[in-house]
């Protein structure tokens, strides 16, 4: 990753994978030996030079050199970019291996923004930046379980706590009242949907987290300007790991393995059993009422009254078990050509600590980034796949489990008034009481709600530096986000719930669902870098076009799937026909929907002897939601001073960063109302409103439509935004802070 920043910056590489290249030699002194880096892989390429002089070489396809210099007393320099440089003397034992360490202040000057990097101390807008080794270790089922608590403004809050389940994320609060509140999710370039679909309740569960390098967290108006309509809630850019050019040919192999016990660490404080019996006592005054009778009735083996603590019951020791593995390295092609790679596989068991609910995955990922044509073409080509099977367990039981009689057991034999095995609330009368509570247990263990889902995100990026005129970059991403889902929602025919339910009325019920989310994206820009003296500015100009489209399918009907449930030695089930008119309680459905969005966009920086900086962006969006205002205009401009740079605090040791930024920009929100909502549409009335004409046969059947309410001038929320900040930096950037005061306007 630290190499792959690198090589974004465009800084050229010389004299990559070529035989040991004589500048100039002289002198009889021979020097000669071996460059590696700290992990003991050859450095290709590095730079070894009699310092004070043009005689020097590189090494080779083995990190060998041989240089003859003027004397032992002669002082060797060795260099390479991202690598501290090693000064010794021609005598130097250390020469023989000379070890090169990471520069690691040179890669952390890097930071990822929207649409490339740029250099740190060249930062106008509010951006926090979290690599994998800053990240919450233990098991981590979602790329939100690393972020949280990682970087300020952003809350991140967990959802029901079930397997899978998605988290809410928010930057800087929320700033719409009722469009959505979620930041955008850029992964390796790539602009992903945030939103799950039917059967997958966590759309960012699809990455692996072991996969990721590193989060920057865009804050503020100028650093997510560029993304237009999609950014009035903050931007998170992913950037996952990949295999560098400057291993060896050799493969890294990485494995891993985590296992957790998770239990809910607290429970709501209600009645026990006995506590209920001595208020019905001291309530009335006697144990002769119904109610007594009724909290005494039952008994455990051991003669003592019932204490069900319910919570308990639908509750477990929760078992997780993750483990990854990955294979990267480099395969040379040719002298100058390398193909870094990587590929990881992943897979995670996890139980949730309400019992039922289960989730297992397979990831796997691949990441190929040739380099060709001299190192002036860069390829990354992308792919992450994700196979998921869930069971969602029923979470009325929660509520159901603080409310229900601790003085009742959980289960009783259908002789005894019991319903399949499972105590039942009766009447007076014997009866089924509908309007009861209902048995917690048996809410989780007679519905069965599963579903399998599939992802794929990938998308291949060509990076090419002009041949003769290596400052401008012609960049092209083309990528896919595509989600599958199939699942199956069934109740046990007799079951109490299904009782309760005056739509199955007791005979169970089976529903089948299944979704496709498809979004495609194109996107094009160029990119000019220069620096002159001083002077130092770059500027981006760039197109993007993205197609998204959505199918739902949704059916169900009165007859539970009856091979899934044993039927409790009651009187065999009898299916209805499907061709039956009351078969179907609610009408098959399928929908589809689509938008799209084309945008233009720009971005120019400039900045002054490291000291001042002024950044400048502007995106117009247009969207296929909306009829009369289909373009937004998201302007946004940033100011910063490098105090430390000045001459009155260079030698202020104790300082070591202060910085002042200033920047005002427009964001915008399309997900406002639905997708149709600026034009007319009509709404096809279902079962339950057909009006037949001569009876149920075909073609006597009318089928009404309604119009349905629409606003054709509908627009883009907007968000203003101002924000002041500070950065800090002490103790030779030991000790860092920055604040930021902010005024939002939508």
């Amino acid at each position: 990753m630290r190499k792959f920043l690198t090589m974004c910056l465009g800084l050229a590489i010389l004299a990559m994978a070529i035989p040991a290249q004589v500048f100039a030699q002289s002198g009889k002194y021979e020097v000669k030996g071996v460059v590696v880096d700290t992990t003991g892989t050859p450095v290709i390429g590095a730079s070894v030079v009699e310092q004070g002089t043009t005689n020097g070489v590189t090494t080779d396809l083995n990190g060998q050199y041989v240089l003859k210099v003027k004397g032992p007393e002669s002082i060797i320099e060795i260099s390479f970019i991202g690598y501290k440089t090693l000064v010794l003397a021609a005598n130097s034992d250390l020469l023989a291996n000379a070890v090169l360490e990471d520069d690691s202040e040179m890669i952390d000057d890097v930071v990822v923004i929207g649409y490339g990097v740029v250099k740190k101390n060249d930062l106008t807008g509010s951006i926090s930046t979290v690599k994998a080794d800053q990240t919450n270790k233990g098991l981590a089922t979602s790329p939100t379980d690393l972020l949280r608590g990682k970087s300020a403004g952003v809350v991140i809050t967990s959802g029901s706590g079930a397997p899978g389940s998605a988290a809410t994320i928010r930057i800087r609060g929320g700033s719409s009242l009722n469009a959505s509140n979620d930041p955008l999710i850029v992964v390796d370039g790539l602009p992903i949907s945030n939103s799950g679909i039917s059967g997958m309740g966590n759309a960012l569960a699809s990455i692996n987290p072991s996969d990721i390098e590193s989060f920057t967290v865009l804050k503020d108006a100028s650093a997510t300007a560029i993304y237009g309509s999609r950014a009035s809630n903050g931007v998170i850019l992913i950037t996952t790991k990949k295999g560098s050019k400057y291993d060896s040919n050799v493969p890294h192999v990485a494995v891993d393995f985590t296992a957790s016990l998770s239990q809910n660490s607290r429970y709501v404080d209600v009645m026990t059993g006995d506590e209920m019996r001595q208020t019905l006592e001291w309530y009335y005054g006697t144990q002769d009422t119904d109610a007594y009778r009724s909290a005494t009735k039952y008994t455990d083996a051991n003669g003592n009254y019932v204490n069900t603590d319910w919570q308990r019951e639908i509750y477990q020791l929760a078992q997780s078990y993750e483990g990854n593995v990955s294979l990267s390295g480099n395969i040379k092609m040719g002298e100058k050509n390398n193909l870094p790679y990587r590929v990881s596989y992943g897979y995670l068991n996890q139980d949730g600590t309400l019992k039922t609910s289960n989730m297992s995955r397979h990831t796997l990922a691949l990441n190929l980034n040739p380099q060709l044509l001299d190192n002036h073409l860069t390829i990354s080509l992308n792919g992450k796949g994700m196979l998921m099977d869930s069971r969602f367990a029923n979470e009325g039981a929660i509520s159901q489990a603080v409310q229900f009689d601790p003085t009742k057991p959980v289960y009783l034999a259908n002789e005894e008034g019991g319903i399949h095995g499972y105590y039942s609330w009766r009447g007076v009368d014997g009866k089924h009481n509908t309007m009861a509570n209902q048995n917690p247990v048996a809410l989780l263990n007679e519905k069965i709600d599963v579903s399998n889902a599939k992802r794929f995100v990938g998308n291949a990026q060509f990076d090419y530096k002009i041949h003769g005129f290596e400052d401008l970059r012609l960049n092209l991403n083309l990528g896919v986000d595509v989600s599958k889902s199939n699942g199956t929602v069934d109740v046990a025919p007799g079951a109490e719930q299904s009782i309760h339910s005056t739509g199955d009325a007791g005979s169970g019920s089976h529903t089948d669902y299944s979704q496709l989310r498809r979004d495609q994206t194109l996107e094009f820009y160029g990119a000019y870098a220069k620096t002159l003296g001083d002077h130092s500015f770059d500027v981006m100009l760039g197109y993007s076009w993205q197609h998204s489209y959505t199918q739902s399918y949704n059916a169900t009907n009165r007859v539970a799937d009856v091979t899934k449930w044993d039927v409790y030695g009651n009187e065999p089930y009898v299916a209805l026909d499907p061709t039956a008119a009351n078969y179907w309680s609610s009408e098959p459905k399928t929908s589809k929907s689509e938008y799209f969005l084309v945008s233009f966009f720009g971005r120019a920086n400039y900045s002054y002897a490291g000291r001042y900086s002024i950044t400048a962006t502007l995106r117009a969006d247009g969207t296929s939601r909306f009829s009369n205002n289909k373009w937004g205009i998201f302007p946004s401009v940033a100011l910063a001073w490098n105090a430390k740079n000045e001459s009155f605090l260079e030698d202020v040791d104790a300082l070591s960063a202060l910085k002042v930024r200033l920047s005002y920009g427009q964001t915008g929100q399309q997900e406002v109302g639905g997708l149709y909502d600026t034009i007319p549409t009509y709404y096809i009335n279902q079962l339950g409103s057909y009006y037949p004409f001569g009876g149920y046969d075909e073609g006597n059947i009318i089928y009404p439509i309604k119009p349905v309410g629409y606003f054709a001038d509908l627009k883009l929320e907007t968000t203003t935004t101002f924000n002041a900040g500070v950065d800090f930096g002490f103790l030779d950037g030991r000790i860092t802070a920055s604040a930021d005061f902010y005024y939002s306007e939508t």
